[in-house]
C-alpha cells in the first residue's frame, strides 16, 4: 500500500474542511426563520393605541393668461386613543375586545371655513358635546386575520352625543364602517397561509378609496421584510407596496364609464404603501399603518391662446390614510 504523500493528506483535510463548510451553510439556508403571522391575544391583555385617519382633497387652477389662481382644501384629521382589553378568545382563535376612549382630537375643514376643530385635551373643550364620547365603550370580536367579525355594545356610546354637527360627527366616527376601519389589519395573510419567512409574498386585490377622483384596481403585494428576535418575542416586519391592475372589482367596475369620459385628460400619479410591525409570538400589533394617495393634472391652453406660452393646468390631489401605533 502506498503511503499518503503530505499534500495528499493537506488536501484531505481541506476537502474535509470545506465539505463540513458546505453542510453548515446548507443546514442555515433550510431553516431560514419562520413566523406564524396571525394576532393571537390572550384573555386581560391590555394595549393602548393611538389611531390616526386621515382625508384629504386639493384643488388647484392656475390660468396663466388670466392671471388667475384658486386652490381649496378640504380635509379631516381623526386621532383617537382607546384602550383595548381582551375578555375572551373563543376555540377558533377570535378574541373579543372591549374597546374605551380616552382621548380624542377631530378637525375639519372645507375651503377656508373650519367646521370643527375639537382636542380632549384643551381644557377649553371639555365642554363641547364631544368630550362626552371620552369614556365611552364598544366591544369588537376581531379574527386571528385581522378582520372585525362583529360589533356590539355601542349603543350607549352613539347615544352619548345627539344633537348639531358634533352629533353628525358622532354618528360617522362610530359607524360600522369607521369601527371597522379603525380596528382591522388588512396586513395579515388568511388563514391558509399564516407560517411565513423573510421575502414570502402575498397580494389582495382592492377597489381605490371611496371619493378618489379616477377609481381604478390596486394589487396591494405584502412582503415579509424582516424577522427579529428580542427578549419580548420575534417581531415581524411586513411592507406593502400597490401598483394599479386591469382586474376590476365590482365597485370600480360600476364607475368604468367615468374612467373611459375623464380619465384620459389627466396624467395619474399614485402612491399606495404600508407597514406593520407584530410581535409573532404575542399577537400584539405593535406599528401598522396605509397610506394612498393620488395627483391628476390637466393642462390646456384656453381656445384661441395657443402660442401664449403657459397653458392653464389643473391639478386634483386625493389622501387617505391610516395607522395604529401602540403606545403603553
Amino acid at each position: 500500500m502506498t503511503a499518503k504523500r503530505p499534500f495528499d493528506k493537506l488536501r484531505t483535510k481541506h476537502f474535509a474542511a470545506s465539505f463540513l463548510a458546505l453542510l453548515v451553510a446548507l443546514s442555515f439556508y433550510g431553516c431560514a426563520p419562520e413566523a406564524d403571522v396571525a394576532l393571537k391575544p390572550a384573555p386581560d391583555q391590555v394595549t393602548t393605541y393611538k389611531a390616526v385617519d386621515v382625508f384629504r382633497k386639493d384643488y388647484l387652477f392656475d390660468q396663466p393668461t388670466s392671471n388667475k389662481k384658486t386652490e381649496k382644501t378640504t380635509e379631516a384629521n381623526i386621532e383617537v386613543v382607546y384602550d383595548q382589553l381582551i375578555t375572551d378568545v373563543d376555540a377558533e382563535q377570535n378574541a373579543t375586545a372591549k374597546i374605551t376612549i380616552k382621548a380624542l382630537k377631530y378637525f375639519s375643514s372645507s375651503a377656508d371655513d373650519v367646521q370643527i376643530d375639537f382636542d380632549s385635551s384643551r381644557g377649553a373643550d371639555s365642554a363641547s358635546a364631544l368630550a362626552k364620547l371620552i369614556g365611552q365603550t364598544y366591544t369588537v370580536k376581531i379574527s386571528p386575520s385581522g378582520k372585525v367579525l362583529q360589533i356590539s355594545d355601542v349603543a350607549s356610546a352613539r347615544d352619548a352625543v345627539k344633537t348639531g354637527k358634533d352629533a353628525r360627527f358622532a354618528g360617522r366616527f362610530l359607524a360600522d364602517e369607521n369601527i371597522r376601519r379603525r380596528h382591522g389589519i388588512l396586513a395579515l395573510p388568511d388563514k391558509d397561509k399564516k407560517t411565513l419567512k423573510v421575502g414570502d409574498k402575498w397580494s389582495q386585490v382592492v377597489s381605490s378609496p371611496r371619493g378618489v377622483l379616477i377609481p381604478k384596481t390596486y394589487e396591494k403585494i405584502y412582503t415579509v421584510k424582516k424577522i427579529t428576535n428580542k427578549k419580548t418575542g420575534r417581531l415581524t416586519l411586513i411592507e406593502m407596496n400597490a401598483t394599479p391592475t386591469a382586474k376590476q372589482s365590482d365597485a370600480n367596475s360600476k364607475q368604468a364609464d367615468f374612467l373611459e369620459m375623464f380619465g384620459s385628460s389627466f396624467d395619474s400619479e399614485d402612491d399606495f404603501t404600508g407597514r406593520l410591525l407584530i410581535d409573532i409570538d404575542t399577537g400584539r400589533v405593535y406599528e401598522y399603518s396605509e397610506n394612498f394617495s393620488s395627483r391628476h393634472t390637466a393642462a390646456e391652453f384656453p381656445k384661441g391662446q395657443e402660442q401664449s406660452g403657459q397653458p392653464d393646468v389643473l391639478k386634483l390631489g386625493f389622501t387617505e390614510s391610516h395607522s395604529i401605533k401602540a403606545i403603553d
